[in-house]
């Protein structure tokens, strides 16, 4: 059941793919919670793989009920302008229908408990405009170009990705990447757990989970899964599920 880049493979192993769930991924950033900045072209690249069209933003010194928030564009996620639409100018057109907005990441996931109100359209003001859980609340909204309200110092967009392929080939398609590019993005997924399935294989191996439990942000994924396993440090530097 295992697979190699350069040996002949057993019969079995021929269409396998690993992957990963990123962390959280920061799309724009200020105040205590550092500057990040993206081109309007990157910060859509981004939002638009996220994990069922979710965007959080979080603002310390908001209110409450403004504190962390969900997003959820729920038609056409992969083509909506998120930069646009959450940094310049918020709109409320297709509330309830095409997006939603919630207080905790289950209900967004779930949608379950989305906000009652919402208000926009009025130029280069940001979201949430005065949308709220239960009714209006005023100057939770961000903008990158008119002056803020006192509240809005500090906020962080940022976004879950779905399970991103680092190595893909037979039914799954082709997808290779350098050495340098498998680690760099496994070394960023959630809890250290790459993915591999392979769907000809014995049926415990079909859909298995590696956890590198030690230093994973600093292992070599390329080297330990697809060119020589070693099994230095079971159930202590790392397991499988």
């Amino acid at each position: 059941q295992w697979n190699s880049l350069t040996k002949g493979e057993s019969s079995y192993v021929k269409h396998v793919k690993y992957s990963i769930k990123l962390r959280w991924t920061t799309l724009y950033a200020k105040g205590s919670f550092g500057t990040v900045t993206k081109t309007k072209a990157e910060f859509n690249a981004l939002a638009q793989t996220a994990k069922l069209g979710i965007v959080r933003r979080e603002c310390t010194n908001c209110l409450a009920t403004h504190k962390d928030v969900y997003f959820r564009r729920k038609t056409s996620p992969e083509d909506w302008d998120y930069y646009d639409g959450l940094l310049v100018t918020w709109r409320d057109v297709g509330f309830h229908v095409d997006f939603d907005i919630y207080s905790t990441w289950d209900d967004a996931k779930n949608d379950k408990n989305p906000w009652k109100f919402c208000n926009g359209n009025v130029n280069e003001y940001g979201f949430p405009r005065d949308c709220g859980p239960t009714g209006s609340v005023w100057h939770q909204w961000n903008s990158l170009t008119k002056g803020e309200s006192s509240y809005v110092k500090h906020v962080k967009y940022s976004i879950k990705l779905r399970w991103t392929t680092l190595y893909a080939k037979g039914s799954f398609g082709t997808v290779t990447k350098t050495k340098a590019e498998f680690n760099a993005l496994a070394q960023t997924a959630k809890l250290g757990i790459v993915r591999r399935e392979c769907t000809n294989c014995l049926a415990t191996h079909k859909d298995v989970y590696f956890r590198r439990k030690t230093s994973p942000e600093d292992w070599d994924y390329y080297d330990g899964l697809l060119v020589t396993w070693r099994d230095v440090g079971f159930h202590v530097d790392f397991d499988i599920y």
